[in-house]
């Protein structure tokens, strides 16, 4: 972007009016594609964001696997224990022994 301050006595335009000014010099095609890049790279950053497995607020997950279902918290603390002295690990678990 060109600093034209000192030729028309205006302050530089800021960088969100890149894409008008490429419009406005005949480059629409471009200020197109500099608008399309812009929101594909937003959308390639966030993305993995929403990639996250559902998981039910009743369910117990233990290693990737659910072994249980319960709407009540107790009971679901419960399943995590049996679980635990039933020789049921998390991968993470098995690589520290």
């Amino acid at each position: 972007m060109k600093d034209d301050s000192r030729m028309t006595g205006r302050p530089p335009r800021p960088l969100s009016s890149l894409a008008h000014s490429l419009a406005c010099a005949g480059f629409a095609p471009v200020a197109r594609l500099f608008a399309i890049a812009a929101l594909a790279l937003a959308a390639l950053i966030i993305a993995p964001t929403f990639t996250q497995p559902a998981i039910a607020a009743d369910e117990v997950v233990v290693g990737g696997k659910t072994i249980g279902a319960d709407p009540d918290a107790n009971v679901r603390l419960q399943i995590r224990r049996d679980a635990g002295s039933s020789g049921i690990r998390a991968p993470s678990e098995c690589a520290a022994r």
